[in-house]
């Protein structure tokens, strides 16, 4: 039969700290039942087997060392599972063994180590999960400073709100129906890629060839209609007045769509004004080396810069997309 230990400050015949119940448990383990309250301890557990959980339910019971030096809650080689607790502190810690969580606040980091596997369901973590050669999953939660997987480290993740997942070369991280505070899919991200705003910023830069090869389209446009004179000069009206229009009206596709991205706006035209940009260049430049009419000078070096970097635009974009 499993053990059970009551901590109930104040009670007949129970423990007044959690840490005095741990020490009376025996080499079995079993499961520490905490009236409702607040507990200012730090608690270590090494070659333990328990579950702490709360008498009255989720809610009712507060570990609170966020005024300590102490992680919350420090385990090593043991079997532990927390259950409808609210931890308040540093982070809750486990090297070796197996940590599970149920129905918990944490206020808190958590840190699972080499030889460690874990699993989190319905509970909230303020702070970030980290993960170093462990083994483990979450579901039906919150992670509010997201995941970082190192080392060998495998996690599954399944509807779970979170900032992010970044994880070395040698982790890796299956994420099932995950999204931001924003309603946006999470993807994991290999360690050291650029964030999604980073991203977002860098495919805005990657597109300003464009608008400036269109402004001066536009403009050079302009300047044909203004010193038009001389026999056809109706035909020249309505043929630049015409490219005028289209230059201009790309000019501002692709200023909105810039501007649409840096906002964080999802269906934002971004790839289809870069498109065309790159469709465009690359259609002209390969008309003209058909032709033999090419010739590589400073004319030539805005299309193919504009067409070139609107490429990279689309595949820097596509990257915040996934």
């Amino acid at each position: 039969m499993t053990q059970q230990l009551l901590v109930a400050p104040g009670r007949d015949g129970a423990h007044q700290k959690i840490g005095d119940a741990l020490a009376a448990m025996g080499d079995e383990g079993g499961v520490v039942v905490l009236a409702a309250g607040t507990y200012y301890e730090a608690l270590f557990l090494t070659d333990k087997v328990v579950t702490l959980l709360a008498e009255q339910g989720p809610g009712t019971v507060t570990i609170d060392v966020s005024s300590s030096a102490y992680d919350a809650v420090s385990c090593k080689d043991s079997q532990v599972t927390l259950r409808g607790l609210r931890v308040r502190g540093a982070a809750v810690v486990a090297e070796g063994g197996r940590l599970t969580v149920e129905s918990c606040v944490l206020v808190a980091a958590v840190k699972v180590g080499a030889r460690t596997t874990y699993a989190i369901s319905h509970s909230s973590i303020d702070g970030t999960l980290h993960a170093d050669s462990a083994v483990g999953r979450v579901d039906f939660g919150q992670i509010a400073g997201g995941v970082e997987l190192r080392g060998t480290s495998r996690a599954e993740l399944t509807n779970v709100t979170l900032s992010g997942v970044t994880y070395e070369p040698g982790a890796k991280a299956i994420v099932d129906n995950c999204a931001d505070a924003a309603n946006n899919r999470v993807r994991p991200r290999r360690a050291g890629e650029a964030s999604a705003g980073s991203n977002r910023i860098a495919a805005v830069v990657l597109l300003i060839p464009a608008v400036v090869l269109w402004g001066a389209a536009t403009v050079g446009c302009v300047r044909v209609l203004v010193g038009a004179d001389g026999e056809g000069v109706v035909f020249t009206y309505v043929l630049f007045t015409l490219f005028g229009l289209i230059t201009l009206a790309f000019t501002a596709m692709h200023v909105v769509s810039m501007l649409a991205v840096l906002a964080g706006v999802r269906e934002s035209g971004f790839p289809q004004a870069a498109g065309i940009t790159a469709g465009l260049c690359l259609v002209a430049v390969v008309a003209l080396l058909i032709q033999g009419k090419i010739e590589w000078n400073a004319t030539m070096i805005g299309p193919l810069v504009a067409g070139a970097s609107a490429a990279g635009a689309i595949a820097v974009y596509k990257t915040v997309k996934n």
